[in-house]
């Protein structure tokens, strides 16, 4: 039976053994049965997203940590950065030469550096994703395009692929056009409005919950996307607006507003029941 151990040679109990050891002094059938029910530790089970190849094209905080989610979970994650690195890099606390920061959004991934507005680096960074199941992008809207690789690009090429591209307003819409980083994204969605004590002043969360949500959702809906290609259907492209997934996760907070018609208000550290 695999998941018994077989009892040791002359087990405690038994001429020479040790009376110091858990179960000295017992009959040897006795520790016998007490090794043979032991069970065997079970083999570790592949990781979830073990031969998924993802390529990102991201910066900062958002799409990296969803990239680093992805790689938590198995996949082979390459990150493609401009030449002179991800912003990121030089956050400090800086030890040795590397910004912790960084590394606590980039674990478990390999990098490259390229000038992707060199035609031979495009057509590098083209080969990759086109060797790869899911694209991760989180720059303005319409840079991918215009550095040749868009969806408008690879969905021809391969229509498989998973193209994931996370931005502040979404792909679309008035605002589209618009950046945005964090502590922006928590004041237009009413995040910092709820925040703070009671009468005092907005302010906003201690972490950058509108990048990590946005990277949350990303790395979800890359998951749920990935089961349809492996079920037969096609890819597609993943629209994850900051602005979207931030109010998503403010969701008691507008059900009060549409249950009641009052603003919801800041309450400190008490419970809203």
């Amino acid at each position: 039976d695999a998941h018994r151990e077989r009892a040791p040679k002359g087990g405690a109990g038994a001429a020479g053994g040790d009376a110091r050891r858990p179960g000295a002094g017992r009959a040897p059938a006795a520790q016998a049965r007490r090794f043979l029910l032991t069970p065997l530790a079970p083999m570790p089970a592949p990781a979830p997203l073990a031969g998924v190849k993802v390529v990102e094209f991201c910066q900062v905080a958002a799409g990296p940590f969803c990239g680093m989610l992805l790689a938590d979970f198995g996949a082979e994650v390459v990150k493609v950065e401009p030449r002179e690195g991800d912003a990121m890099r030089q956050w400090p606390p800086v030890n040795g030469g590397y910004s912790e920061n960084f590394a606590s959004v980039n674990r478990g991934k390999k990098s490259v550096a390229l000038d992707l507005k060199d035609p031979a680096a495009r057509d590098f960074a083209r080969a990759l994703v086109l060797e790869a199941d899911v694209l991760v992008e989180n720059n303005r809207p319409g840079v991918m395009a215009r550095l040749g690789l868009g969806w408008d690009w690879f969905g021809p090429r391969k229509p498989s692929l998973v193209y994931c591209a996370i931005s502040a307003f979404g792909q679309a819409g008035p605002r589209s056009a618009e950046g945005g980083f964090d502590l922006t994204i928590q004041a237009a969605t009413g995040v910092m409005s709820v925040t703070g004590e009671e009468g005092g002043a907005p302010v906003k969360c201690g972490v950058p919950i509108s990048d990590f949500t946005a990277g949350l959702y990303a790395a979800f809906s890359i998951a749920a996307m990935l089961r349809r290609v492996q079920a037969g259907g096609p890819g597609g492209t993943i629209d994850v607006p900051m602005f979207a997934t931030a109010l998503a996760v403010a969701a008691l907070q507008a059900s009060e507003y549409f249950g009641t018609g009052a603003n919801p208000r800041r309450l400190g550290s008490a419970h809203p029941r």
